[in-house]
Parts: structure tokens; C-alpha cells; sequence
């Protein structure tokens, strides 16, 4: 993931921060974009490599994104817009002594009693253009090994359906288990199965995941459903020259 405070001078996340300091704001929350492959297999360094992306709901026509948004999830017969989580993250004042985890994505905070006269309300607002850029199944090996090591060993058909669903807890991640190391690997037989199992993993990756067709790609950021962000990829490249 890649903190992208766009929308600020010199994209200086220190300058985003600033907005905030006078008002009772309590939490700034930052929508997540999802980065998508554009060649098969993958990238190899996304941060560099890719620059499209998916945008999120809260940063769009909500009229647009629905429409065209679903039209993707067809297509690419995919449970959710999003391959991975949709919610963004936030970032919070520390020097709140009461300050909590609300989850993976978001912050509280702790009541002093269990009375309900004593919860102060967490006051938080969205960022109408900084953004987190999350850069999931960026590229096929790269997804088989992560999988692979989320999922308890003795975990060898999809017909454990019960232990996967206990590791996974997205949908798309138990799809792409199955499809990219179920049925994608297997170490004890002939070299000629084994590829025949890499060439469906291959082509499933690239079936539900990248985005090749240059032309749908250019519609869908034309629309706003999509967007073309290069500044990350242009930084990373500059700084790798020094």
C-alpha cells in the first residue's frame, strides 16, 4: 500500500495533516484505490509498474460507478467491484488518551464507563481526494505464494470448504485460492499435468484479473470508474536513478 496525499503541495502528507488542525476533527479517513494489472501474469514492481486503478466509490459519480462498476463485476464474474477491501483507512490524533482500534480500518474511542452519556462520539470526515493505493494480485506468482501461506498445509481440495472459509474471509481471495493453488499446483505429479494446472491458474488470473483491452481500460478512466495515477510510479523511478 502506498499513502498517495494527492490534492496537497508537493504532496506533502505533513500539509494534509495541517487542514485539520484547527477543527474538532478526530480522524481523517482516506479511501482506498485498487491497482490493476494490465499485462498477463502480472507486474513485477507495482509500485513502478502500475499506474491504473480502481476508484473508490466515495471519490466518484455514485450514479457512474454503480452502473459501469457493476458492468466490470459481470465481466470479470467477480464477487465485489473490489478484489479486496473497499472501506479505506484513517489516521487518528494519538495525543487522545482514550484512543482505540475500531477494526483493521478505522479508530474510537474507549468510553470511561459503561455508561451511554459517557461514549464520546468519534468525529471523523473523508478526504475528498487523498487516497491509500492498494495493490492487491499484482502478479500470479506473487499471489500463489501469499495464498499458499495463508492456508493451513492440510488444506488440499476445495472441498474443505469449512477450513477455507475460516482463513479467508473475502470472498475473492477463497475463489482465487482454489482457481491458483488448488487447482494451480501440485508437487507429486507429471510434468505434463503440472502445466496443464498452471496454464488454467494462468489463464484464470488473467481472465478475472487483469485489464488488457486498451480501449476498455480508457473508458472506464474516461467515466471516473477507473483512474490513471503516475505520480508514484514517476517518483520511485527518479529516486531509484539517484
Amino acid at each position: 500500500e502506498l499513502l498517495f496525499p494527492a490534492g496537497v503541495a508537493n504532496l506533502d502528507i505533513r500539509e494534509l495533516l495541517r487542514e485539520y488542525q484547527p477543527r474538532d476533527i478526530d480522524g481523517i479517513v482516506l479511501p482506498n484505490y485498487e491497482a490493476v494489472p494490465e499485462t498477463k501474469g502480472g507486474v513485477q514492481d507495482p509500485f513502478v509498474d502500475a499506474t491504473l486503478f480502481k476508484r473508490n466509490y466515495e471519490h466518484a459519480d455514485k450514479k457512474t460507478w454503480k452502473k459501469l462498476g457493476g458492468v466490470v463485476v459481470r465481466n470479470k464474474s467477480l464477487p465485489n467491484f473490489f478484489l479486496a477491501y473497499a472501506n479505506g483507512k484513517s489516521i487518528a490524533r494519538v495525543a487522545r488518551n482514550r484512543l482505540r482500534s475500531n477494526g483493521a480500518h478505522r479508530f474510537k474511542f474507549r468510553p470511561i464507563s459503561n455508561s451511554p452519556s459517557s461514549r464520546q462520539r468519534f468525529n471523523e470526515v473523508t478526504h475528498s481526494e487523498a487516497k491509500i493505493l492498494h495493490y492487491p494480485y499484482m502478479n500470479l506468482d506473487e499471489s500463489i505464494k501469499r495464498l499458499r501461506n495463508c492456508c493451513p498445509r492440510d488444506v488440499t481440495s476445495s472441498l474443505d470448504a469449512e477450513k477455507i472459509n475460516q482463513t479467508f474471509l473475502l470472498d475473492f481471495d477463497r475463489q482465487a485460492f482454489v482457481a491458483l493453488v488448488l487447482n494451480g499446483e501440485g508437487e507429486d505429479e507429471e510434468s505434463e499435468r503440472l502445466e496443464g494446472r498452471r496454464r488454467r491458474a494462468e489463464a484464470w488470473y488473467n481472465e478475472r484479473i487483469v485489464f488488457e483491452d486498451v480501449n476498455e481500460t480508457a473508458a472506464l478512466v474516461h467515466s471516473g470508474v477507473f483512474d490513471r495515477i503516475y505520480a508514484p510510479s514517476l517518483l520511485l523511478k527518479k529516486l531509484s536513478q539517484k
